[in-house]
């Protein structure tokens, strides 16, 4: 595990957290310990696949555009739902402010980006954004279907 990642709890009754230097290096980090704390949650197949989409949307955001040092992800599950909370020092950037992408359009006659956010919208239960002390905040629930 890379020097640039730190990580608390990982009690499934509670929250556990991830905290990295915005770097191509993490990454890989990041998603091994996001997949094994979806397995000590007890969630479905289902929901562990549509969290990796999720997780990689968000973090290609992050990683990409928001010139980010340092992010943080927590994940807790709350009955049948997981909850992940992002959180970067970057630029502000509300997700929910930037309008659908209009998909029956064809990929010519479209603007680059924006198709990773409508997945992540999709793909969720809710989704919440806040700007608080300089920090971008996302939070996202993902149910059980």
């Amino acid at each position: 595990m890379s020097d640039d990642i730190g990580i608390t709890g990982s009690d499934p009754c509670h929250e556990a957290v991830i905290e990295a230097k915005v770097s191509d290096s993490s990454m890989e980090d990041i998603i091994a310990f996001v997949e094994c704390e979806l397995e000590g949650l007890d969630v479905s197949i289902k929901q562990v696949n549509r969290s990796m989409v999720v997780l990689d949307e968000i973090c290609s955001n992050i990683f990409n555009y928001s010139q980010a040092n340092v992010f943080r992800i927590s994940i807790r599950k709350s009955e049948e739902d997981i909850i992940f909370t992002f959180m970067d020092d970057g630029k502000e950037f509300d997700p929910l402010a930037v309008e659908d992408v209009d998909v029956s359009a064809s990929v010519e006659q479209r603007d680059e980006g924006g198709l990773g956010i409508l997945i992540s919208k999709s793909l969720s239960k809710s989704i919440h954004y806040e700007r608080m002390d300089g920090k971008n905040i996302i939070t996202l629930t993902l149910g059980p279907q």
